[in-house]
């Protein structure tokens, strides 16, 4: 076999076993049914945009663990959005059903932030919940929103 013949087989190895490695990758990653850009159902309420993106994959022989990161967009009184900084997000069981979690600092109150994927109506929606918890003297309050991708 030539020189250049070698190369050339080599570099079809290489890249096979490249391209191996992120069908194992694809393989153990899965796409969480929350993911994704949400919109608020209601025009008015803030936060108007949910971004929940994964990262990692849970891969053991990597190491790498799966990380979720939410961020939240609120609508300005000019009609402007405003992104808050992405925060990290776990999974929690509440009432027997897994929820996606983060807290988000917003002025005066940490909110706690709920989500869960869920058919409504024959369509995926986004049932979220928030626990706007006071960090001075305030009172602590509680929001209810539905969310469509996009």
């Amino acid at each position: 076999m030539s020189e250049v013949s070698r190369r050339k087989v080599l570099g079809m190895l290489g890249v096979a076993g490249v391209l191996s490695g992120v069908k194992k990758a694809q393989a153990v990653c899965s796409t969480i049914r929350e993911e994704g850009r949400w919109r608020n159902l209601d025009n008015q309420a803030n936060p108007a945009y949910l971004d929940v993106k994964t990262f990692g994959c849970d891969d053991t022989d990597s190491g790498e663990q799966t990380r979720y990161t939410l961020r939240c967009w609120s609508r300005l009184s000019d009609g402007k959005f405003f992104g808050r900084e992405p925060v990290n997000a776990v999974y929690r069981v509440w009432n027997n059903k897994r929820w996606l979690v983060g807290k988000v600092y917003v002025g005066g109150y940490q909110d706690i932030v709920w989500m869960r994927a869920v058919d409504r109506g024959g369509e995926k929606h986004l049932h979220v919940l928030i626990k706007h918890k006071s960090l001075d003297r305030k009172p602590d309050a509680q929001s209810e929103f539905w969310y469509k991708r996009g």
